[in-house]
C-alpha cells in the first residue's frame, strides 16, 4: 500500500460557484487568478500515484504559501489561513 499527499490549494471547482464573487475578488487568495486548474491538479494526483514520491503540490502560489511556513511563526501561519 502507498500514500501519498497532494496538496494543491485552491483548485477552480463548482466548489466556487456558490459564493458570492463579491467575496472573493481576483486579488484574493480564493480568487479565480489564484485558484489551481483542476486538470494540473489531477495531473499532479496520477503522477503522484504512478511515480511515487510523498507529497505533490500543485501551482506557485501554493509552493511560495508552503515555503513562507519556514520563515513566519504558527501564530501568523494560522492568522492568514
Amino acid at each position: 500500500m502507498r500514500v501519498g499527499c497532494r496538496a494543491p490549494g485552491p483548485t477552480d471547482t463548482a466548489f466556487f460557484d456558490s459564493v458570492d464573487p463579491r467575496r472573493i475578488a481576483d486579488d484574493h487568495i480564493f480568487g479565480k487568478a489564484a485558484r489551481a486548474d483542476p486538470r494540473a491538479v489531477a495531473a499532479a494526483g496520477v503522477e503522484l500515484l504512478l511515480g511515487g514520491g510523498l507529497t505533490r503540490v500543485v501551482g506557485l502560489a501554493s509552493r511560495v504559501m508552503i515555503l513562507g511556513n519556514r520563515f513566519v511563526s504558527p501564530s501568523t501561519v494560522a492568522t492568514v489561513s
